[in-house]
């Protein structure tokens, strides 16, 4: 499977999200369903966590990683069969 940023015929999304490095949560600004189900990896590839996608407005979602140790983590969803990744730092 390939991992890229969405892309929809006749659109342009993009992803935004802040703040990053970040201590507690992250807002991820993107197209999404509100009940799509969001990934969160380690540097190895491990799944430390697993869920809902908590909506902030109907454009953007919050991720929580206050129960993570300080780290790099992945963080991914799938869209329309299109899957989406973006790397944080947690401190």
């Amino acid at each position: 499977e390939t991992i890229r940023t969405p892309s929809y015929p006749g659109k342009s999304p993009s992803i935004h999200f802040y703040p990053n490095p970040t201590k507690e949560w992250v807002i991820i600004e993107t197209e999404i369903s509100p009940e799509q189900m969001i990934q969160v990896y380690d540097t190895k590839g491990n799944l430390v966590k697993n869920q809902r996608v908590q909506s902030v407005t109907k454009q953007s979602f919050r991720v929580d990683l206050s129960g993570l140790p300080t780290g790099q983590y992945f963080i991914g969803w799938k869209e329309m069969d299109v899957k989406s990744m973006i790397a944080v730092l947690k401190w």
